[in-house]
């Protein structure tokens, strides 16, 4: 708390005759009113604030400046930006109310998708690299990767999408709105399957690597659905609260979920039962994925990564990745704020909301780098298909291009 002079609380009767006592008493009435409570406020947060701009500065000093890098500027916060699959492209979704289409080596601007009446928070390629969905509020909207031409459009008037995804195989696109998983097919946007039963309080909607299956939660319970048929095929029970996030392993014979009941789940894919519970967090868990290779699951909450022997359940490495100059005291200026794994699986990238991100090599469980990459809060990043460049989107109303070398 801010420390003010203790003049409050003094008490003055200087009688009719002396003067400098008199002086003294409106001097201090004078920074009574000075410093009431409304100042007083005001001064606090002041102070706070400069504190907090400190500590991002100190942790920008610390943090390696790197030079390789190639900014792709919109016009307000950019949310996410991805590879295309082949990784000559690039699409940015920003606040600015489009997405654009970049080349990705020289970081020229080969499209911009306008027509979005609200700010564009995510968008994705297909498979092939021949769509891309952008989503903003309650529509999907459906583009040629290529020209840049809008498709066609999905829409949930009365209530907003969430999330808006390709399937791996790229023929069907899942929605995910408050309540509502729908299933649309990629090439005429038509709907093929409403999921809604099965939905409620719902995160996400993965589809499996072979694209037959979609997993979606509803009150903790993960429900594995028929992606052609759209039944129903088993449930997973074993979570107690929201259930944030679920991945597939890379052949789709398991996934892991991560809950608000700070633990993370690893199922069969096909049973839909619990193989492993992997216990540690303190708080949400709101990342989980498998290696490449599968040997591995990766979680993470605000603060902390682990990662966990995916057979056996065993903690192999805990990273406290909020450690730095006033990182504990002002906990806000060093959230984990966006994780991706190399294609390789040998190095986590994490973006923090101070601007910088951190490398970690998963063998060892060691933080490796920490580069200064942006001057605010990282919403998301990639890696290249070769793994050779990342790409991160950022508050600071850029994405960048960088590598490691």
């Amino acid at each position: 708390m801010l420390l003010l002079p203790d003049l409050f609380a003094q008490s003055y009767d200087c009688g009719s005759v002396d003067v400098p006592c008199q002086r003294r008493k409106n001097n201090v009435q004078s920074l009574r009113s000075l410093y009431s409570p409304p100042v007083r406020t005001m001064l606090r947060f002041v102070l706070f604030a400069a504190v907090c701009f400190t500590c991002l500065l100190v942790a920008h000093l610390q943090a390696e400046e790197h030079p390789a890098v190639l900014a792709l500027w919109h016009g307000d916060w950019v949310m996410t930006a991805l590879f295309s699959p082949d990784g000559k492209k690039i699409v940015t979704a920003s606040a600015d109310k489009t997405a654009r289409i970049w080349d990705a080596e020289t970081g020229k601007e080969l499209h911009s998708l306008e027509g979005h009446k609200h700010e564009v928070t995510y968008a994705f390629f297909s498979s092939n690299g021949n769509k891309i969905i952008t989503k903003s509020l309650s529509m999907a909207h459906i583009w040629d990767a290529e020209s840049g031409k809008e498709l066609y459009t999905l829409e949930y008037p009365d209530r907003g999408i969430g999330i808006a995804a390709f399937s791996p195989d790229g023929k069907k696109i899942s929605t995910l709105s408050s309540g509502a998983v729908r299933v649309w097919d990629a090439d005429s946007g038509k709907k093929l399957h409403d999921l809604e039963e099965h939905t409620r309080y719902g995160f996400f909607a993965v589809f499996s690597p072979d694209s037959k299956k979609i997993i979606t939660p509803s009150d903790g319970i993960v429900h594995i659905i028929d992606a052609d048929t759209g039944k129903e095929l088993q449930k997973s029970e074993g979570h107690t609260g929201y259930v944030y996030r679920a991945a597939f392993s890379r052949d789709g014979k398991k996934f892991v979920t991560a809950g608000e009941d700070r633990t993370a789940r690893i199922w069969d894919a096909d049973s839909g039962k619990e193989l492993q519970t992997l216990k540690g967090h303190t708080t949400r868990i709101t990342y989980a994925r498998f290696s490449p290779d599968g040997k591995k699951a990766i979680t993470g909450d605000e603060s902390n990564l682990r990662i966990w022997n995916a057979d056996s359940g065993e903690l192999l490495h805990t990273l406290n990745l909020r450690l730095g100059w006033g990182a504990n005291l002002f906990p806000e200026t060093s959230v984990i704020s966006a994780v991706t794994l190399s294609p390789d699986g040998k190095k986590i990238v994490v973006g923090k909301s101070n601007g910088t991100v951190q490398i970690v090599d998963t063998e060892s469980g060691r933080i490796v780098r920490t580069l200064a990459i942006h001057t605010g809060y990282i919403y998301s990043v990639d890696s290249s298909p070769d793994g050779k460049r990342f790409v991160t989107a950022s508050r600071d109303g850029s994405a960048r291009i960088w590598t490691l070398e």
